[in-house]
């Protein structure tokens, strides 16, 4: 799960942030094949890269029809969720950490409701403890 969330967080900063990234790696991948004398390497490095390109445009134009449906047609609402991989920064955020906010909110909770117990007890106990010396206070001053 931990991995999931760093995998697809880093895939979303790198999309909207460092979209040059990926051009860059298969640049580098095509120099490594060429300078080992590997052409035929280097053109399938190429045709790799332009395939998961053109599967992301895919990908991408899909998502764009279901944004302008839900426009258009569902006053904003779409019929289903937006891949968390194709969410921004703060909607990656907003839907992937909401179950981890409510367990912190939760522990948070009871810890401070432990505390809170805690205090009252002790509270509960310098009363009782103040309330038998003054007992024992006046029973010494007032003779019987």
């Amino acid at each position: 799960k931990e991995e999931e969330y760093q995998q697809t967080l880093s895939q979303i900063v790198q999309r909207d942030y460092y979209p040059a990234l990926p051009s860059l790696h298969r640049d580098m991948a095509v120099l490594e094949r060429r300078g080992t004398g590997d052409v035929s390497g280097a053109v399938a490095v190429r045709r790799a890269y332009r395939r998961v390109a053109e599967e992301e445009e895919k990908e991408s134009e899909a998502e764009r029809q279901e944004d302008e449906r839900a426009r258009t047609q569902s006053g904003g609402t779409r019929k289903r969720p937006r891949p968390l991989e194709r969410e921004s920064v703060t909607g990656f955020h907003d839907r992937a950490t909401s179950e981890d906010n409510e367990e912190f909110d939760r522990v948070t909770r009871r810890e401070e409701d432990e505390r809170i117990d805690r205090m009252r007890a002790l509270s509960m106990q310098g009363r009782e403890r103040e309330g038998c010396s003054r007992s024992r206070l006046i029973l010494h001053i007032m003779p019987q």
